[in-house]
């Protein structure tokens, strides 16, 4: 296999496993402060205090309109499940994201070898990293 495939399929896997992760632990319904009133503005699309954001107003719609099965037994009549699903599936994205730019800027900063265990370092560096920025505080 080619070193663009498996870090491809490491990518994949990385996004995989923290949604996964990030599912199984997503509220069900509002949480504390502002994130109620976020999720009624979502739904009614209303404006939320200053300064509004009327982008997470408007993917929070959106996300309104998707019905995402709670397989914890709530089913699919939650809207703030919905909403709340927007900070699985970023959170997912970031962790692969933050892979692939560990995995571009270490083959950067390092000279570049044919070695697979260079590769294999890097990779595994990349990956430790992407799951550290994921399950951080």
């Amino acid at each position: 296999m080619t070193t663009r495939k498996i870090n491809t399929i490491i990518a994949v896997s990385i996004f995989f496993i923290t949604f996964i992760i990030f599912l199984m632990t997503v509220a069900p319904t509002i949480s504390f402060w502002d994130c109620g009133e976020f999720i009624t503005c979502s739904y009614i699309m209303g404006i939320p205090h200053p300064p509004g954001s009327p982008f997470l107003s408007l993917i929070g719609r959106v996300m309104t309109l998707i019905p995402f099965y709670d397989f914890r037994g709530n089913g699919i009549s939650e809207i703030a499940y919905r909403v709340n699903m927007i900070g699985v599936i970023l959170g997912a994205l970031t962790a692969m994201l933050t892979y692939l730019i560990m995995t571009k800027l270490i083959r950067k900063l390092r000279p570049p070898t044919d070695s697979r265990l260079e590769q294999a370092i890097t990779m595994s560096c990349a990956a430790i990293t992407a799951f550290m920025v994921a399950f951080s505080d």
